[in-house]
């Protein structure tokens, strides 16, 4: 298990990843990545905690979370900041669906686990697409998209939500 940690002092964002899963993820370049996502979405305080599971570890949290069976590719948990009032989260991404939604050339699965972090992101600062009216399921996907294409995250687009 490995965990990879930033924190930028004077903006109060820290941001960290923990690959849980068997693959190798490039840490950084994610922490890099979800901390640019929070600055187009005028985070300015922000504890995010990242982690990369597998199938089966993705399958038993949405189960007990979700009451859900089966495995899903990304689930969200807000949580309370430990820094006064930072808003936090933690972001979970399942690395082999982040890798079926990536295209054949990204043989790391980056840009589906960006893909993935972005509607993780979106949910945490509060969008939502599921118990909502179709107006706010809208303004999510229209966000995702607008976030998808200004970081230019190349997934296959039959797989995305």
């Amino acid at each position: 298990m490995a965990t990879t940690r930033l924190n930028q002092p004077n903006k109060m964002l820290e941001v960290s990843v923990t690959n849980l899963a068997s693959g190798k993820i490039d840490d950084q370049g994610v922490i890099d990545f979800a901390r640019q996502v929070l600055g187009k979405l005028e985070q300015k305080e922000f504890e995010l905690s990242i982690v990369i599971v597998d199938p089966d570890r993705m399958e038993h949290l949405n189960t007990i979370y979700k009451h859900r069976s089966g495995t899903t590719d990304v689930l969200s948990f807000p949580l309370q900041g430990e820094k006064s009032g930072a808003k936090a989260g933690e972001v979970v991404i399942n690395l082999d669906e982040a890798k079926k939604l990536s295209q054949p050339a990204d043989k790391t699965g980056l840009s589906g686990l960006k893909y993935l972090l972005i509607h993780g992101i979106l949910h945490l600062t509060g969008y939502d697409h599921e118990g909502v009216s179709q107006s706010q399921s809208v303004e999510m996907n229209e966000k995702q998209q607008q976030l998808t294409e200004e970081f230019n995250v190349d997934v296959k687009p039959e797989l995305s939500h």
